[in-house]
């Protein structure tokens, strides 16, 4: 497992792709020199060409929650001794994952490496205290029957992230994309603003 200095968070020099979730819901990309839960506050480079915005000072209290990264795992990670949570907010989302780490904790929030169920996928998440309800220790996953989900048109069974985190997490895929050059800048543009209608 990489710890949060490995992703880059709270450390000097760019961290990369960040993904801001405001309390509201709105949501802003781009990259921090330092990322740091301690502090009250972050400066944002804004990603985005085509907004008018170059940089953002944001408050933590204003963000639901930060991706710090994400990206698949190719051979999916072995997920046998691994504990099961569900990550509640208080607005009663909830997103489910596998940790082997505890959450580390810092004086405005937490961050948390997350495996996705199949263990085909890890995200590191920063969590303002302000918008986490727990992070529960689960036993078993939910025994409900799986539930199609109309906004992202499939059956939610094993990946049991809410509508709007898959559609979150598409960004993110996007950004790798465009990263590793396999999208132009335009396509990624295009492509990002599709989801964030559907958002």
């Amino acid at each position: 497992m990489m710890t949060a200095d490995a992703w880059g968070a709270g450390t000097a020099g760019p961290t990369g792709h960040v993904l801001v979730r405001f309390a509201d819901d709105e949501i802003l990309e781009g990259a921090v020199d330092r990322l740091d839960l301690d502090h009250p506050d972050f400066e944002l480079t804004l990603s985005d060409p085509g907004t008018n915005n170059r940089r953002a000072l944001i408050p933590l209290p204003s963000v639901k929650c930060l991706t710090l990264g994400r990206r698949p795992l190719d051979p999916p990670m072995a997920i046998e001794n691994m504990q099961k949570v569900a990550v509640r907010f208080l607005d009663g989302e909830v997103v489910k994952g596998l940790i082997a780490d505890s959450p580390q904790r810092n004086k405005y929030g937490v961050t948390v490496e997350l495996v996705s169920p199949a263990g085909d996928e890890i995200e590191l998440l920063g969590i303002p205290y302000h918008s986490l309800k727990a992070v529960f220790y689960l036993k078993s996953w939910d025994s409900r029957p799986p539930e199609y989900v109309d906004v992202t048109g499939q059956w939610s069974g094993t990946r049991m992230d809410t509508p709007l985190v898959d559609l979150l997490g598409e960004i993110g895929r996007l950004a790798d994309l465009r990263d590793r050059g396999e999208l132009t800048d335009e396509d990624f543009q295009r492509r990002r603003r599709v989801i964030l209608d559907k958002i």
